[in-house]
Parts: structure tokens; C-alpha cells; sequence
């Protein structure tokens, strides 16, 4: 009888190991998916406020409006930030004006996230995403 309670605490050991370390990937993971839902929603609100510009300048600044409103930074991750705007007014037959905004967003990841996500990806505990949408200009100059 002694013997079997012995096994089974060696089975609830490892078990608990491995339960573990699916626990610390779920929350990597989840906080991941959250970063880049928050830098997609940004990125989309700041191209398409920045398809309201008359040129690039207006754009950027009514992009840079838009990403305040998903301004904020927590312990896991920066506030959205606007890398460029790209502000295209050729057109054809084929093809409109159009300006793209790119936003990125860097999530700090607790101890260990180089484990699962690869020292080359992850760099001191930090992941960037970087989002680019493309709309076309509402109002040509």
C-alpha cells in the first residue's frame, strides 16, 4: 500500500510540471494575441483617419490624433505608435489615391518568453508588432 501512494506522488509531480509550463505558454500566447489585436485596431484607426488628410502632413496628424485614443501603456505592452504614413496621390483607371498608415506596438513579455518564442524574436523580454493598412484618400487635394 505504502508503495503506490509513493508512484502516485511522483505522477502528481510530473503532472503538475507539465501543467505548468502549458499555464506560462497559455499566458504567453494570450498576451500576444491581445498585443497584436490592439496594434491592429490602432494601425486601422490611424489609416483611416489619415485618409481624411488633404496631404501628408494634415494625414499624419490626424493619424497621430486617432492612436491617442488607444494611448494605453500597461505593464505588458508600449501604446500603439505611428512609424510612417505614406501619403500616394498617383491614380489611374485602375487604381485611386491612397495612404497607408504603419503603426507598431512592443509587448513586454515576463521571464522565459525566449524560450518558447526563440532568442532571435525576442529581444531583453521585448517583442515589437508592426501593422500596415492602406485606404484611399477620401478628400484629393
Amino acid at each position: 500500500m505504502r508503495r503506490n501512494r509513493g508512484s502516485i506522488l511522483i505522477e502528481l509531480t510530473a503532472i503538475l510540471f507539465f501543467l505548468l509550463v502549458f499555464t506560462l505558454i497559455a499566458i504567453h500566447v494570450g498576451l500576444l494575441v491581445f498585443g497584436i489585436s490592439q496594434n491592429d485596431r490602432a494601425c486601422r484607426d490611424a489609416a483611416r483617419a489619415a485618409a481624411q488628410g488633404k496631404d501628408q502632413a494634415t494625414a499624419t496628424q490626424l493619424a497621430k490624433v486617432a492612436l491617442k485614443a488607444h494611448a494605453s501603456p500597461t505593464t505588458f505592452f508600449t501604446s500603439p505608435a505611428l512609424v510612417k504614413i505614406v501619403y500616394d496621390l498617383t491614380s489611374s483607371p485602375t487604381k485611386s489615391p491612397t495612404v497607408q498608415a504603419t503603426t507598431t506596438t512592443t509587448a513586454n513579455l515576463p521571464v522565459g518568453a525566449f524560450v518558447f518564442f526563440g532568442e532571435s524574436a525576442v529581444k531583453n523580454g521585448r517583442l515589437a508588432f508592426t501593422q500596415a493598412y492602406t485606404f484611399p484618400i477620401v478628400k484629393t487635394p
